[in-house]
């Protein structure tokens, strides 16, 4: 497949950072929420979601090598602003030689590991005549109307939510580039999930299904749906990270994604935290 781990990362940080710039006064302010360009690298620092939301640095690399001096800098702004840890995101290949010596200077640590994968939205749509969603639901955009209870069904699929949060995520919808979807049991939203569109790539993410309704086809549908509204946008090629083996990677290898790599979160904490 010839396209590059680079823009796969760089799909991914856009649409992160978008959702984050995308979030009103309130919610910025219940979550103490910031985005800060500290060298080449982008922070998204919550210092009022330290649990649920954590701080994130992404960026690095793009623009110039990585070096101890700059992720030094940015560690250094961390702890300045009272952030206790946050999650450095770095395309494996960015990664310098001298990393692991950064990690011990700097107390950074290797996290749970994601998997890359990427394809054309075109040969999701191949495989879409595999994907059985049961009857009893069905496949739908998502408007600006239904954003909170949107937002209100990922929190159902995954623990109790702070509500600055659920409003972050469903602040983006019905923004410029996005496209929100879900699976619906009558008019209940049961399973969800977002498209970001950058220029040719789109990103994939929040993909929930509340308990009750899994292994129901609605997550492979979803996906599929996506691919085709990718499509209509003009895009030629699709990425979506996942955490590892299971049911969310095998319905994603089934659909013709391939992995790109698999990067660790790297997990920087603050002395003394």
């Amino acid at each position: 497949m010839n396209f590059s781990p680079l823009s796969a990362d760089r799909a991914e940080t856009d649409a992160v950072v978008d959702q984050a710039a995308a979030a009103d006064g309130h919610t910025r302010a219940a979550l103490r929420l910031e985005l800060r360009r500290i060298g080449d690298a982008t922070v998204i620092a919550a210092r009022g979601g330290v649990d649920k939301f954590p701080s994130r640095v992404y960026r690095l690399g793009y623009e110039r090598p990585v070096t101890g001096d700059a992720v030094a800098g940015i560690c250094e702004w961390l702890e300045e602003t009272a952030i206790p840890r946050a999650v450095f995101t770095i395309d494996p290949l960015a990664l310098p030689d001298d990393w692991a010596e950064i990690c011990t200077k700097l107390n950074i640590s290797a996290g749970p590991r994601m998997i890359k994968l990427a394809t054309t939205p075109g040969v999701v749509l191949t495989h879409a005549g595999q994907v059985e969603l049961d009857p009893s639901l069905r496949v739908a955009l998502v408007g600006r109307n239904r954003a909170r209870e949107w937002a209100t069904a990922t929190e159902l699929a995954t623990e109790t939510t702070p509500a600055a949060i659920l409003a972050l995520r469903a602040a983006s919808i019905g923004r410029p580039g996005w496209r929100a979807v879900a699976a619906f049991d009558g008019d209940r939203i049961v399973a969800t999930g977002k498209l970001h569109v950058h220029g040719d790539t789109g990103y994939l993410m929040s993909d929930t299904t509340i308990p009750g309704y899994r292994n129901r086809g609605a997550q492979t549908a979803l996906l599929v749906e996506r691919a085709r509204l990718a499509t209509e946008t003009g895009c030629r090629w699709l990425v979506v990270d996942t955490d590892g083996p299971g049911t969310a990677l095998n319905n994603l290898l089934r659909l013709g994604f391939e992995q790109l790599y698999e990067r660790p979160q790297w997990l920087w904490q603050a002395a003394g935290s």
